[in-house]
């Protein structure tokens, strides 16, 4: 059996390879995103304690009952537990028509991350708050 002929890139493929990847960096440099807050006048600003990683997960619930409320939930998971021993993630439900805000209870289980995910399934419903990390022994479960 004879060797294929190697083919060498001519320098037609050559521009075309490099028009090509110019295309592709022009394409993603051009995109961009920009932001803006819609209310300016009416700022709220939250703040966590430094390390808790306060904001780490953000949702908004409307709650209907027995109050009316529209509430921002945010997770907190390196937050410290009430107790201020463990480290243990916490859960803020902040009130937007005032400064309030409350800890949902949950287990003072170290290391748990509770708040790593915070979801409402809409007005009047459930709110699910994920524990995501947990470590036992050096080994990492997933919950």
């Amino acid at each position: 059996t004879s060797p294929l002929p190697s083919r060498a890139p001519t320098r037609d493929t050559t521009l075309q390879r490099l028009f090509v990847c110019l295309w592709i960096v022009w394409r993603f440099h051009s995109l961009h995103v920009a932001a803006f807050n819609l209310d300016i006048q009416n700022v709220q600003q939250r703040k966590g304690d430094p390390g808790s990683l306060f904001g780490f997960s953000v949702a908004f619930h409307q709650q209907l009952n027995p109050a009316r409320r529209n509430l921002l939930l945010v997770g907190a998971p390196r937050a410290k537990h009430q107790s201020g021993l463990n480290v243990t993630g916490v859960v803020y439900q902040c009130d937007l028509a005032s400064t309030s805000e409350q800890f949902l209870n949950s287990k003072g289980i170290n290391n748990q991350w509770m708040g790593v995910r915070v979801v409402s399934q809409g007005p009047g419903k459930n709110v699910m708050v994920r524990k995501t990390l947990h470590l036992l022994n050096n080994f990492f479960f997933f919950f």
